[in-house]
């Protein structure tokens, strides 16, 4: 039986977009980041950013990010020291009981 020319284009419009989606989980599950550097490097020739302001904006963003989890701990670590300090207060409160 051979197939009409609207049952090609159904069969097209069904396998295509299926075909896409597993190509991208595949690409996905495997890693691969060849797409993400093609997007990288089309998204660099449109903007007009160089790759050594790229990088600059990096290590700029790695400095900002190390310093946020600096101020993460140093946060902390006052918070224990506050939490030691009601501690100890609620205990002597409950020996003056």
């Amino acid at each position: 039986s051979s197939t009409s020319l609207d049952e090609f284009f159904l069969i097209v419009l069904t396998v295509w977009p299926a075909w896409y989606l597993m190509g991208a989980l595949g690409r996905q599950l495997v890693g691969s980041d060849d797409v993400e550097k093609s997007e990288q490097q089309a998204l660099l020739n449109g903007s007009g950013i160089s790759e050594e302001s790229l990088g600059g904006l990096q290590a700029g963003l790695g400095k900002v990010e190390g310093q946020i989890s600096e101020l993460q701990r140093s946060h902390s670590g006052r918070f224990a020291d506050l939490h030691k300090d009601l501690a100890g207060i609620v205990w002597e409160l409950t020996k003056l009981r």
